[in-house]
């Protein structure tokens, strides 16, 4: 058979953004970290006539982090444009 494993997850982001230049063109550095937790676990069994949950994968963290860094570009496109 073939295993499948599925997880769910909630992520929680926290940026930060910081304008460097601040003209009609603004540039800016933005920053931060997400949390990651598991709320779901599952592994299927596939053996070619359906699959079935077999249960869950063991000895996984329930929470993961990852970091962000990146620049951008922010231009206004008018005041009365969203009206």
């Amino acid at each position: 058979g073939e295993f499948t494993q599925v997880f769910d997850f909630i992520e929680i982001p926290i940026y930060l953004r910081y304008s460097l230049v601040n003209r009609k063109f603004d540039i800016e550095i933005m920053g931060g970290i997400n949390a990651g937790i598991i709320v779901g676990n599952k592994v299927f069994m596939d053996d070619g006539s359906g699959s079935q949950n077999i249960g869950k994968t063991q000895d996984i963290s329930s929470l993961n982090y990852s970091g962000t860094l990146g620049f951008g570009v922010t231009y206004a496109m008018g005041k009365n444009l969203c009206k």
